[in-house]
C-alpha cells in the first residue's frame, strides 16, 4: 500500500503548488541533475555510459520511465549495480545513502523512453519527505486530517438540492444508479 500513498502524497503537493509534475528531480537532488544512461549494445546495456538526454521528471518517477531499476528484476551488467529491491535497499540504506547510490548508477535506459517497474516511487516518497518536512508514512494522513477540517466549514449552493456542505472534490461523484451528483454552482 506503500507505493499507492506516496502517488497519492505526491499529487497533494502537486495540488497545493510544490511539487510540478514536470520538475525535474534534480531540483530537489542535485546528483541527478547529470545522470548517465548505459551504452546498448545488441540489445544488453554495457559498461560504456553516455549523458541522458533529459532529466529525471517527476512524472517520470510517477510512471516508472526514470530508467531507475530495480536490481533483482534482471541480469544484465546494469541490474547486477542495483539493489534488488525496495525492501533489499531498506535494510543495507538510510534515505541519504539511498539516493547518492542511486545517483551514482547508470540508469538502463534514457528518461520517459521505457516502462521499467523500479524505484521511482521510492525516490519519489524520498522527495515528498523533503519538500513536506514530514516523513513520508505521516505526510497523506496530516494532509488528510487538514483537508477533512477545512471541507467540513465549506458550504455551496446547489440547483438541485439547495444549501448544501460539499467537499470540493465530490463535485462529480458517481452514485449507485450511475447518476452523477449535480456539481454546485
Amino acid at each position: 500500500m506503500t507505493k499507492p500513498m506516496t502517488a497519492v502524497g505526491g499529487l497533494m503537493l502537486y495540488e497545493q503548488g510544490k511539487l510540478l509534475i514536470d520538475d525535474p528531480l534534480g531540483k530537489y537532488f542535485p546528483k541527478f541533475a547529470n545522470m548517465r544512461v548505459a551504452v546498448s549494445e545488441n540489445g544488453e546495456p554495457t559498461v560504456d555510459t553516455v549523458p541522458a538526454n533529459r532529466p529525471i521528471t517527476i512524472q517520470d518517477l510517477m510512471r516508472h520511465t526514470s530508467g531507475i531499476i530495480y536490481g533483482g528484476r534482471g541480469n544484465t551488467i546494469v541490474h547486477k549495480q542495483y539493489p534488488a529491491g525496495s525492501s533489499a535497499a531498506a535494510t543495507k540504506f538510510d534515505g541519504a545513502a539511498f539516493m547518492d547510490t542511486l545517483a551514482s548508477l547508470p540508469l538502463l535506459y534514457q528518461p520517459a523512453t521505457v516502462w521499467d517497474y523500479g524505484f521511482g516511487l521510492d525516490v519519489l516518497g524520498l522527495t515528498i519527505e523533503k519538500i513536506s518536512g514530514e516523513p513520508l508514512g505521516q505526510y497523506p494522513r496530516s494532509q488528510s486530517v487538514q483537508a477533512a477540517r477545512h471541507d467540513r466549514h465549506r458550504v455551496s449552493r446547489s440547483r438541485v438540492t439547495g444549501l448544501r456542505a460539499t467537499p470540493n472534490h465530490c463535485r462529480s461523484i458517481p452514485t449507485p444508479a450511475g447518476r452523477r451528483r449535480a456539481a454546485p454552482s
